[in-house]
C-alpha cells in the first residue's frame, strides 16, 4: 500500500495479486504462475 498504510481489508480499486510454488523433484521450485484481481463495487 502506498505510504506504508497498513490495513486487514479491501477496498474497491485494491488490486490483489497471489502467486505460488510448489516443491518439485530434487528440492527445485515449481512455479505456479500469477493471477491478478481488481476488487470492484457489488
Amino acid at each position: 500500500l502506498p505510504g506504508g498504510e497498513t490495513r486487514t481489508f479491501l477496498e474497491d480499486g485494491d488490486e490483489v495479486v497471489i502467486s505460488a510454488t510448489a516443491p518439485g523433484p530434487g528440492g527445485a521450485r515449481i512455479g505456479m504462475g500469477e493471477v491478478r484481481g481488481t476488487v470492484v463495487p457489488g
